[in-house]
């Protein structure tokens, strides 16, 4: 687990500068405390930051082949390098113990193939000194990030977007259109970034640069049409096997695994593989809880903890919301609106304190359907069943009648919000539901010059298309494939990646591996979730570890109390960055009175606008940063 970064031109009268590269490796210290390594020529560097996790002490990057004609720079794990080591070991000398040393040779047999054989969390940059090539690759479902920007003096790329920012090649102007996708969905989705001229290298995919330009492939996509015939028993007992597999390839490291423990459903899953895999092992375990109760769930993971003996560690945390927000904003380097980053940042610190790796849960509710929302769509689809005169006349005409109370997160503003969108069209509804600023919200906040810059573009189309690839599939399947395709990589791995690299902590998420997700993703939907059975089948796995009672509970979810702060300590704050922060005090891109009106909702009960608050204030904050032109 590392950061990495580069530059290349192969321009025959250009050429790179070092302190371009050196520059970005500077600002990805936090990603690679423990060493650094360079290549460089005047047509290309490739910088890397260390985490030591495999081959302490012989295992310094960049790596080369054996007759040092290609090099590498990884950050992330290939989990099944030893297997990949013995079926490379008769036609390749290796130098180092490295799981990363395994991709060089893999490049030299298979060229740009090479990424089908890997089992892991990676993103790398390979160069080809002989064929004059750059090859990035990105893992299978984006857990290892990595951004780029073409330019006219070269091909710049990293593990993170602000380092980035400091090139002075680089186009930072602000992308009116990630703007836009932001505020709908509270991150910026792949490719686009909040930068006009910085991309983001989409999970799956591999770009290829040369003197002959820059070629992009897509390696790997699940059949979303391929189906099993296992019966429900036979898929049970399959899944437990390869979670298992999964949990003992992630345990693999010369440093000390644990696991992060919420006391959830999928991370008390992840903990009692880690036991089955090693019965005797010292397994560390770390949980985080809040005063407030209903935010607190240390009584679970302490019940986890106990019945697989775990060496548990519980931190009370005080959030000082103020002291973390410039951190994240830097790390982040683009406005990233979900709160949970919050409990993540700490979660991440706290572990850091006592293991370098944690096994995650991450990815379970999006592999085994375990949010509400499919809930929901299965209530839409018997709603839309009943008569369209009972429908507009009776329980929509009720449902809006209903206040926007400050607990809209309760049962009454769930309902209003169902009704809103039920009798919509399928991605009309799916926006709805996914939008943190709605398109009728967004009307009232935008400036006019704003509106009119953005004319012709629609954030949802992205939505549009991704449904049109799964026609022939229920409503419920193709919301499960979006939260896999575009949810996860762009807002929960991220969070998690920025989160955990930030305090040099390398986490591994079982429940992704490419095998498993391959035939989950192959057996009937219903399998996975009923009407309030969500994550079923995991649970009927989780019955091995668990009582059903306590597998059955109410999921949490990792939240903090942000709109109360926001009406009590933050209140003060809050307002300040929106009135005074840059974005909005002198871009014009926003209504002034929209922003204060909102803010006083809040404040008075009468509207819940925490998640939004929330958004804007990050936004606030970002367009601070010296590196940022806002002005677009």
């Amino acid at each position: 687990m590392c950061g990495i970064c580069g530059a290349v031109n192969f321009d025959p009268k250009g050429r790179i500068e070092k302190e371009y590269v050196t520059g970005m490796m500077s600002e990805l210290r936090h990603r690679g405390p423990d060493d650094e390594g360079l290549f460089y020529d005047d047509k290309v560097a490739l910088g890397h930051r260390r985490l030591s996790i495999i081959d302490l002490d012989g295992g310094r990057q960049p790596i080369f082949n054996e007759d040092r004609s290609v090099c590498i720079v990884v950050n992330g794990e290939i989990y099944n390098y030893k297997e990949l080591r013995s079926s490379l070991k008769g036609r390749h000398a290796f130098s180092t113990r490295s799981d990363s040393e395994v991709i060089v040779h893999l490049w030299e047999d298979h060229g740009d193939r090479c990424v089908d054989f890997l089992r892991g969390m990676f993103a790398f940059a390979l160069y080809d000194i002989k064929k004059r090539k750059i090859f990035l690759a990105r893992d299978r479902f984006g857990k290892k990030p990595l951004v780029y920007a073409d330019t006219k003096e070269g091909f710049f790329f990293c593990s993170e977007i602000y380092p980035l920012t400091g090139v002075p090649q680089v186009d930072a102007a602000l992308s009116l259109r990630g703007l836009d996708e932001f505020l709908s969905l509270h991150y910026v989705p792949a490719p686009r970034t909040i930068f006009n001229g910085i991309r983001k290298l989409e999970p799956a995919h591999t770009l290829t640069i040369s003197p002959e330009g820059i070629e992009s492939r897509r390696y790997w996509a699940i059949d979303p049409f391929a189906r099993v015939a296992d019966s429900y028993e036979a898929a049970e007992k399959k899944i437990r096997g390869l979670i298992e597999d999964s949990v003992r390839y992630r345990m693999i490291a010369d440093v000390p695994v644990g696991a992060f423990l919420s006391g959830g459903v999928d991370s008390s899953v992840i903990v009692g593989a880690m036991r089955a895999n090693a019965a005797e092992a010292d397994i560390e375990t770390v949980c985080i809880g809040y005063d407030e109760r209903g935010y607190d769930e240390r009584r679970y993971a302490q019940h986890v903890a106990e019945r697989f003996k775990t060496r548990h560690h519980v931190h009370v945390v005080r959030p000082d919301v103020l002291d973390v927000l410039p951190k994240l904003v830097r790390h982040y380097g683009e406005p990233y609106g979900d709160p949970s980053a919050i409990p993540t940042w700490y979660l991440s610190q706290v572990t850091s304190e006592h293991v370098k790796v944690a096994l995650s849960g991450d990815g379970g509710d999006e592999m085994f359907a375990g949010y509400n929302r499919f809930d929901s769509t299965r209530l839409v689809e018997f709603y839309q069943r009943l008569p369209a005169r009972l429908r507009s006349r009776f329980i929509e005409a009720m449902a809006a009648r209903l206040p926007q109370m400050a607990w809209g997160e309760g049962y009454l503003g769930q309902l209003k919000q169902f009704m809103k969108g039920a009798s919509r069209p399928p991605v009309e509804r799916l926006v709805l539901r996914n939008s943190v600023f709605s398109p009728d919200i967004k009307n009232d906040l935008y400036s006019n010059d704003l509106k009119t810059a953005l004319r012709g573009f629609d954030s949802s189309e992205r939505f549009s298309s991704f449904y049109e690839t799964l026609n022939g599939l229920s409503e419920t399947e193709k919301l499960h494939y979006l939260d896999l395709g575009v949810f996860l990589p762009d807002d929960i791995l991220t969070k998690v990646d920025i989160a955990s690299m930030a305090h040099g902590l390398e986490v591994r998420s079982p429940f992704l591996d490419h095998v498993l997700a391959e035939y989950v993703l192959s057996l009937p939907f219903e399998f996975k979730h009923k009407v309030f059975r969500r994550k079923r089948i995991l649970k009927s796995v989780g019955r091995r570890f668990l009582r059903p009672e306590f597998l059955n509970r109410k999921k949490m979810g990792f939240r903090i109390p942000v709109g109360l702060w926001f009406r009590t300590s933050l209140k003060d704050a809050l307002l300040k960055s929106l009135t005074e922060s840059p974005i909005f005090a002198d871009s014009g891109l926003f209504k002034m009175g929209a922003l204060k009106r909102m803010y006083d909702e809040h404040q008075s009960g009468r509207i819940n606008h925490a998640e939004r608050l929330w958004n804007l204030w990050f936004l606030g904050e970002w367009s601070k940063q010296g590196n940022v032109n806002w002005t677009a």
